[in-house]
């Protein structure tokens, strides 16, 4: 009974341990610190689990530590775990290098949203030492990019400078490797999509080894999760960390990319100049751009004929509602998004002008005719609320001091009904939001349709203008 016992308990220690390893891809072999808060909750989020110790704020100036009280995500959303780079940051733990030929690994998953040019977010250093002495590694910015600068080979005299575009997982955090080898002064930068190798001997030339690793003040900054190996990682480790939770076919059709060189001023992101534009984009920018100077060469033509607004201001509010929605969420890994937005809704907005020398149309113009479903809304809204019932209520204020009473009359809404129409508005607004997005991903599509339908409409009314003007004649 008892060895049955003892067997069922192994069991499930061991299927507990495997499920541990299955769900936390992480190495402990070499581990010096790991900062994951969604496994160390009942600790606190800056609880770092190796050493036990907490994250602290470091002043460079005096080389003090300090108490970091904030341990919310700041800008982002409450459900991001991790810690805000609004001061220097570090965990008081020795990285246990053995000597300046060391190896090290260092894991970095970030979300960063910010134009900032700060160096960072991490420097290799020792308490004390001046920022003069530090060692950045990589630079990350916004748009997906990493910042790096090396020589392509050992024997290289000449330092380039470079810069990657990598690939965004879930919620805009990217996980990044740093494989520093000493000795040889590589640096192999891994991310899911990309990777690159370069040569760099500023770590080993510093006078003395650093020991700690400091995490840089940097504005909209979120460390999500962090480690430190004194070693380097295999490849085979690092692939499996990226596809742990993926499927077995998934990790075989997507091997880990292989390190290409640097290279001097490149923009490694497939030839394009702006990142995360693809060819879709592109082509809608350059059709919408070619279709607006389409429409200027005919209406420089067609200079004394009179031309109106055929298009839908509804279709114009739901475009800019829609590009705000897009360049919201889409700036911080598209660069110049703006660009693309701003054309889909000029495109819209002079191709809706048609020739109309019969004056046929009567509707406003655009800016007009979004003024006025403004207004109409605006209106709406104010008779809701002049529709909710209201109750007069005549409240006395005793003064405490002098005893004096006076009558005040307040006005207050039924609740139930402004709740209903607080509910009902927010639905309606939530459904515009949704119809502004599905807008605005077609507009080019309904911009054409729409180049094509007028060009249709203005032969036939031409002809008509012209038959009319000759049976006058």
């Amino acid at each position: 009974m008892k060895k049955s016992l003892f067997l069922i308990f192994m069991l499930c220690l061991t299927t507990a341990v495997q499920s541990k390893k299955e769900k936390d891809p992480i190495p402990n072999n070499g581990l010096v610190m790991y900062f994951d808060p969604f496994t160390n909750s009942k600790t606190g989020p800056m609880y770092e689990r190796v050493t036990r110790k907490s994250i602290q704020t470091y002043d460079p100036a005096t080389g003090t530590l300090g108490f970091y009280k904030r341990e919310e995500g700041g800008c982002f959303d409450s459900d991001e775990w991790g810690f805000m780079l609004d001061s220097c940051l570090m965990v008081d733990t020795d990285l246990k290098l053995p000597s300046k030929n060391a190896q090290m690994t260092i894991m970095l998953t970030v979300h960063k949203d910010n134009e900032g040019t700060t160096p960072g977010p991490i420097a290799l250093m020792r308490i004390g030492q001046p920022d003069s002495l530090w060692y950045i590694p990589i630079t990350v910015k916004k748009n997906r990019m990493i910042y790096i600068e090396g020589r392509q080979t050992p024997d290289d005299s000449v330092m380039v400078k470079s810069r990657w575009h990598y690939e965004i997982e879930s919620s805009g955090k990217s996980t990044i490797f740093i494989l520093i080898d000493q000795k040889t002064g590589q640096h192999s930068i891994y991310m899911e999509d990309a990777a690159s190798v370069f040569y760099n001997d500023r770590l080993s030339q510093l006078p003395e080894m650093p020991n700690r690793l400091l995490f840089l003040q940097q504005e909209n900054t979120l460390i999500h999760r962090f480690a430190f190996w004194n070693r380097l990682l295999t490849e085979k480790e690092i692939h499996h960390y990226y596809t742990a939770d993926r499927s077995k076919e998934y990790a075989e059709k997507h091997p880990l990319p292989t390190p290409t060189p640097i290279v001097d001023n490149a923009d490694e992101a497939d030839g394009v100049f702006m990142h995360g534009w693809g060819w879709g984009r592109w082509g809608c920018t350059i059709g919408l751009s070619l279709l607006i100077i389409i429409w200027f060469v005919r209406r420089i033509r067609n200079i004394r004929t009179h031309y109106a607004f055929s298009g839908s201001p509804l279709i114009i509010i739901g475009g800019i509602i829609g590009t705000a929605y897009l360049q919201y969420n889409l700036d911080f890994d598209i660069e110049n998004i703006w660009i693309y937005n701003t054309i889909n809704i000029l495109a819209y907005y002079f191709i809706s002008f048609r020739a109309d020398p019969l004056y046929t149309i009567r509707k406003p113009g655009g800016v007009a005719g979004v003024f006025s479903v403004i207004g109409a809304v605006m209106s709406m809204l104010a008779e809701i609320i002049d529709s909710i019932p209201t109750t007069t209520w005549e409240i006395t204020y005793i003064n405490r001091d002098t005893g004096e009473k006076t009558k005040k009359t307040e006005t207050h809404m039924n609740l139930i009904v402004l709740v209903f129409w607080l509910i009902v508005i927010s639905f309606a607004v939530a459904v515009v939001i949704v119809l502004s997005e599905v807008i605005f991903y077609i507009l080019p599509l309904i911009t054409v349709c729409k180049f094509v339908i007028n060009y249709l409409k203005e032969r036939k009314l031409f002809k008509e203008a012209e038959q009319q003007v000759r049976l006058a004649d």
